[in-house]
């Protein structure tokens, strides 16, 4: 029997990074899920948990330029689902966010510009 598939959502308003993202994480086996800010985001994180077909995992930019952040769409999400896993992305990550990630609802983050391998081994921690 076959391990079920992992599933992502993914939020970022960089629409070439979000589908760089995309071809990434389908190359490490993963279903992809794409969302441009955290309304969004909230809402089909929401609507795929109802179905009783739940992410596995978010992963967020930190700043969104015309919608909700990572750090609110993530506080959000944990309200209904205290057991989410999440990794945030950002070229701007402050000392603060580096140094206590959990604080902001974080399981791990993931530093602009990365590469293929990063994003793997950032995903096998987080979901291991």
């Amino acid at each position: 029997m076959r391990d079920k598939v992992k599933k992502i959502l993914v939020m970022d308003d960089n629409s070439e990074l979000l589908t760089l993202l995309k071809r990434m994480l389908e190359h490490l086996k993963f279903e992809v899920v794409l969302t441009t800010e955290g309304a969004e985001a909230i809402r089909v994180y929401k609507e795929e948990m109802e179905k009783g077909n739940p992410f596995d995992l978010i992963m967020v930019d930190l700043k969104i330029d015309d919608g909700i952040g990572g750090i609110e769409t993530v506080r959000t999400i944990r309200k209904f689902d205290p057991n989410l896993i999440s990794i945030v992305s950002s070229g701007e990550l402050s000392s603060d966010i580096l140094n206590n990630q959990t604080k902001y609802g974080f399981s791990a983050l993931l530093e602009k510009p990365f590469n293929l391998e990063n994003l793997k081994n950032v995903v096998e921690k987080v979901l291991a």
